[in-house]
Formats: C-alpha cells, sequence, structure tokens
C-alpha cells in the first residue's frame, strides 16, 4: 500500500455504517456497560429475509452462519460499484501511557508529560512508543479467548489482517491472533503494518513509532506496506496532527485497500481509539466509546463515486497547550508516585514471560 496509488485514483469511496445488524449500531445501547464480549461481539439475534435460502430455513446454523448467508447474498445483488464489508475494529490494551495519563490527569499529561519520553521520577517507566502494561497483556489475551468462542460459534474470521506501527498495537494484535486456532481454510494471521491507522501523531511520545528494522526484529512475519519508510517521519514534536487529518488518512486508508478489488469481505484492524473513532464518524455510525483492549464490528457499505478524494487538510495543528497549575504537583491521591501507582494496578497479573 502506498499514498502513491491512493493519489493516482481517478475514484474514491463513500462509506455507510448499515445498521440493524449489531447492538452496537442502536441508540438505545448503552456504551458504558454493553459488554460485546459476552453478547455475541453484539450480533442482534434474528431472522433474516435470506433464511429461507438455506436448509431449513437455516435452524440447524448458528445466528453467524446465517449473518454470514446475508452478508453473501447483499455482496451478490448489490449495485455496480456498491459492496459490503464487515470490519472487526480493535483498540490496543492498556499502554503505560494510559497509566500515565490517567494518574497525572489530562491536563498535566497534555502540557508537561506527553512529551516527555517516560516517568522523570526515574520509576524506569517508559512510554514514548509505550509497551502494554499486564493489564493491557491481558485484555488482549481475553481478546483471544473471546475470538475463541466466535469460532465456535462459526463467526467469520478475518480475511485482511492490518495494524498500526505503534507497539501497543503490534503487541495487542500478536497476543489476540498469532496462536489462536483458526478453522480450515481461514486465511492466516499475516497482518500488514500501515501508517493510515495509527493515533493520532505529535507531541506525545508515545505516539511516536520505532523503526521499521525494530518494528521488524520484534515481529518478523509482519508485513509492511510498501511506502513505510525506515524511521518515523509523520510524528511533529512541535505541532498534533488536526483531527481533520485523521478523518483524511482514514478515507485514504479505504480508498486504497477498497481499490485493489479483494474479494475479502471480513476485515480485522487493530489500532486506536481516535482512529477508530474517526471510522465510526466518517460513516454515520453512533458514536460508541472504546476502552483500552476493547473491540467493535461495524458492517461498512461502500459506493465507489467518480472522481479523486479532495486533498486533506493543511493546517498545522495546535502546539502543547500551556500549564494552569504545576504539573510536578500532579497525580492520583494515594500513591506515592507513578512507579507506586503502576505497582498497584498491576498487582495479581503475571509478570511478562
Amino acid at each position: 500500500m502506498s499514498f502513491d496509488l491512493v493519489d493516482s485514483q481517478v475514484y474514491h469511496f463513500r462509506y455507510t455504517s448499515v445498521k440493524g445488524f449489531f447492538f452496537q449500531d442502536e441508540m438505545d445501547t448503552d456504551e458504558s456497560t454493553f459488554d460485546p464480549l459476552t453478547m455475541n461481539f453484539g450480533l442482534i439475534e434474528q431472522e433474516y429475509d435470506t433464511d429461507s435460502d438455506l436448509p431449513n430455513s437455516g435452524k440447524s446454523l448458528t445466528q453467524w452462519q446465517r449473518f454470514a448467508h446475508k452478508l453473501k447474498v447483499m455482496n451478490d445483488e448489490a449495485a455496480e460499484g456498491e459492496t459490503f464489508r464487515l470490519l472487526y475494529l480493535g483498540r490496543h490494551g492498556q499502554g503505560y501511557h494510559n497509566a500515565a495519563s490517567t494518574y497525572y490527569g489530562f491536563d498535566a499529561w497534555r502540557c508537561y508529560y506527553a512529551p516527555l519520553e517516560g516517568d522523570p521520577l526515574d520509576s524506569g517507566i517508559v512510554w514514548a512508543d509505550a509497551n502494554l502494561t499486564r493489564i493491557g497483556i491481558h485484555q488482549a489475551r481475553e481478546l483471544n479467548r473471546f475470538w475463541a468462542g466466535l469460532i465456535e460459534q462459526k463467526c467469520p474470521t478475518p480475511e485482511e489482517f492490518y495494524v498500526s506501527p505503534l507497539t501497543r498495537a503490534c503487541q495487542t494484535a500478536e497476543l489476540t491472533f498469532r496462536f489462536l486456532e483458526l478453522p480450515p481454510g481461514a486465511a492466516p494471521f499475516i497482518p500488514t503494518v500501515t501508517e493510515f491507522i495509527r493515533e493520532r501523531t505529535g507531541i506525545h511520545t508515545c505516539d511516536r513509532r520505532g523503526s521499521r528494522h525494530e518494528l521488524k526484529r520484534s515481529f518478523p512475519y509482519y508485513e509492511f506496506e510498501s511506502s513505510f519508510k525506515e524511521t518515523d517521519e509523520l510524528w511533529d514534536p512541535i505541532y498534533r496532527e488536526p483531527l481533520a487529518s485523521i478523518d483524511h488518512r482514514a478515507q485514504l486508508f479505504f480508498d486504497e485497500i477498497f481499490a485493489l478489488s479483494k474479494p475479502s469481505k471480513y476485515i480485522s484492524l487493530t489500532s486506536h481509539g481516535g482512529l477508530i473513532s474517526s471510522i465510526l464518524r466518517l460513516s454515520g455510525h453512533r458514536s460508541f466509546y472504546l476502552g483500552a483492549g476493547a473491540v467493535i464490528p461495524v458492517l461498512l457499505k461502500t459506493d465507489k463515486i467518480e472522481g479523486k478524494r479532495p486533498k486533506g487538510p493543511s493546517e498545522t495543528g495546535d502546539q502543547k497547550p500551556e500549564c494552569t497549575g504545576d504539573p510536578l504537583r500532579a497525580g492520583l491521591d494515594g500513591y506515592d508516585s507513578l512507579g507506586d501507582y503502576v505497582r498497584h494496578i498491576e498487582k495479581g497479573y503475571p509478570a511478562v514471560e
């Protein structure tokens, strides 16, 4: 995948979330209490008008098998230039930057701590291109067990895997999918690392990726988009990426993978809260907060539109805000330091093997 291919296209796509299949689409679903890990990924139990095509009207099949048939028929009967794809959107598990921002608080984090490489009190906690905490590792392993249960329900597994180049996302994808026992004939877990789906970049060192060489050493069988550079040329120490820029690159990402005309209808993205929020917003999906290690399915309709996509925003974005209080006095009550807080929240979770 490359930006050159996107720029050369004489068409783009419109993306629309299709409602009526998942609880996460419904406005009356409470995002604060809904748990897709215990609700069959949110797939609504219902009859489809395509069930009559199936033996015994699909009564011996799982809801996922009947949904897969419904999706196949939707694509078979789609108008020219129209397709339907199911996205599996996963947010990375908790990283050390998440723990630090919780401990220091939003304001102190943004104005003082986020641009640092790690804990200034020398606890050994580093959040530049943050690793998963023990909690984050546990969350990713829970996703592995969740997917094993979905496979038992005959949920279609991803035919393509894409992952952000930030370490926490690569680790989450690895722990979720690498040792998952996929059904016969399923696409193997060989994800493509792409800059398109990284977190909002700039200023915060947690959103500055490592080198291609380092990523390849840590995840040797991951593949990289053809335009992927050795070093991070997108992260800016002075300016934070504008939100409109995230929207634009999310659109470019889908424009490119859908232009390749692969038959894949089930696509996994392991990414970040900001990027996933952008996808939901751009597709007309209701807002749906995802905590660390959370996942959401989105049925996406794509319509091919003649003409190049308009150019993205040109503004530089915001600079680091000024602190309104003393950031060195920030921290959650009841803890002596960030290190003390992290030791507390990680207690009970096994050390990384």
